[in-house]
């Protein structure tokens, strides 16, 4: 709905707006939970030994990711080019490249941390994530800013599990850890 309005607004106005759709976002320094930002809460949960839980599917539903510094990186180009651009609507997430299941993000993570990470499954998907596997177009962003994704999902994990280790103490707070 708020892209609809944004759109409506800018047409109605002659405001130069520019709508990204982005999906799953993450990176260091954010604050994930086990349902929103879900991949800087499943490193959190690695690091600290937090009880895990595949919520339907067995952990094998996909999603592609979009690390913050792509983000901003596609807002500046967005920025500079704002009144070819006005009115564009674009998605813009990892694609392909950058996809990850629960099943591959725990393997990444205890491979790393040379951690055994126990599991509990939970055959019933949550009520509002019932796509298994979603990866998103970029094809139209692509075309219009030459702009893809840079950030790897190594590249961004190593970020993120350096962000914990600096922040270990905060994070412990933050999460009401034991110590």
């Amino acid at each position: 709905m708020a892209d609809v309005v944004c759109q409506e607004y800018a047409d109605a106005f002659d405001i130069p707006v520019i709508v990204n759709r982005l999906g799953v976002i993450s990176g260091a320094g954010q604050f994930g939970k086990i349902d929103q930002r879900w991949v800087v809460w499943w490193a959190v949960a690695c690091w600290f030994g937090l009880p895990l839980k595949y919520i339907g599917w067995g952990g094998k539903q996909v999603r592609d990711i979009l690390f913050v510094d792509d983000v901003c990186r596609l807002v500046d180009l967005e920025i500079g080019q704002i009144d070819r651009l006005r009115s564009a609507v674009f998605n813009a997430v990892g694609g392909v490249a950058n996809s990850l299941s629960l099943v591959e993000a725990t393997q990444f993570l205890a491979k790393r941390l040379g951690l055994s990470m126990p599991i509990s499954h939970e055959d019933s998907p949550r009520k509002a994530d019932t796509v298994i596997y979603y990866i998103t177009d970029n094809r139209k962003v692509e075309r219009a800013l030459d702009w893809k994704p840079k950030v790897s999902l190594a590249e961004a994990l190593e970020s993120t599990l350096e962000w914990i280790g600096k922040n270990e103490a905060k994070l412990n707070s933050r999460y009401r850890l034991a110590n």
